[in-house]
């Protein structure tokens, strides 16, 4: 894999290892694709969320559109901390969930930066704010919010009838 300026920004090892964060939070809770693309999103835009939390990436117009461009990048990130042992695929009759294993934690241990430590906060605060919803309730609150979340997002449309949210 070849990374221009050797940056990890926007790349499928940074998508994978904060996928780890949030599997890790949640374990041993099962989660797909879907709920696992918006926990993402919360967790790097948690102001949107709580104004009481700074977020993590800038709040810039257009940033509800990641939940759309971010799903391959999410993706390659989970088949590449999959492939590395550090997470668990499950096939289940609904579909396919991930779910941290017993390496998991472990290997986000050695991960002690500032901001792996926020991250690490974001994922309980938002497991601790929307776990408990069912997929129905969470998109619901997405489509809600996605005026105020970068609103100037031209093909809006598209996340609020379009997306296939995996139903």
């Amino acid at each position: 894999m070849s990374m221009t300026n050797n940056t990890l920004f926007n790349t499928s090892i940074e998508a994978g290892l904060r996928s780890l964060i949030i599997l890790n939070s949640i374990y041993p809770d099962l989660i797909d694709l879907d709920r696992l693309l918006i926990y993402d999103y919360l967790i790097l835009h948690t102001n949107d969320v709580d104004n009481h939390y700074k977020s993590l990436h800038p709040s810039i117009p257009h940033r509800s559109g990641e939940l759309l461009v971010k799903r391959k990048l999410l993706q390659d990130g989970i088949e590449l901390m999959e492939s590395r042992g550090l997470l668990s695929k499950h096939f289940l009759n609904e579909g396919i969930y991930y779910s941290a294993n017993k390496l998991t934690d472990p290997f986000l241990n050695y991960f002690e930066s500032e901001y792996s430590i926020i991250l690490k906060r974001y994922a309980e605060f938002i497991k601790n704010k929307f776990h408990h919803l069912s997929f129905s309730d969470l998109k619901n609150y997405i489509t809600r919010n996605l005026d105020v979340w970068g609103g100037e997002f031209e093909y809006e449309s598209v996340l609020r009838g379009e997306m296939d949210w995996g139903e």
